[in-house]
């Protein structure tokens, strides 16, 4: 849900300034996208899943920073730095770690539970979101 767009209106950013940080952003994750599987391969998948949730934590504190500053741009650079670093890295360290690796419904099977876990998690995480909202200031 892309509620942040309109808590970044809110907090009196303009759609442009809006579009200009999801610039930053995706320009950012392409940049370090094709680097993070040859550093996947080099260091190990778990030590780039653990600097991708240090990069995302990171982030989030930096981004409670001063709304459209420079700190604020870093922040958000660095949650969608953590993107990549979780993309693929995840999958191919779940398919590692299978006793059979060319087992594809096992693999199959435990993808699809954890997608269902995430997906669930994120709708309760956004219910609750809004329901901590006093009424009248939405």
């Amino acid at each position: 849900m892309p509620i942040w767009l309109l808590y970044y209106a809110k907090k009196g950013m303009s759609l442009g300034q809006i579009g200009l940080l999801d610039a930053v952003g995706f320009v950012a994750m392409a940049l370090v996208d094709v680097p993070t599987g040859a550093l996947a391969d080099k260091f190990g998948r778990k030590y780039l899943l653990a600097a991708g949730a240090f990069l995302y934590a990171l982030g989030m504190i930096v981004i409670t920073s001063r709304v459209f500053s420079v700190w604020f741009f870093l922040g958000f650079a660095l949650w969608n730095i953590s993107d990549p670093m979780f993309n693929g890295a995840n999958t191919a360290l779940l398919y590692e770690s299978l006793d059979e690796p060319h087992e594809a419904e096992s693999f199959q099977k435990i993808l699809g539970r954890a997608n269902i876990v995430m997906q669930a998690s994120q709708l309760v995480a956004s219910v609750g979101g809004v329901a901590r909202i006093p009424v009248g200031n939405a």
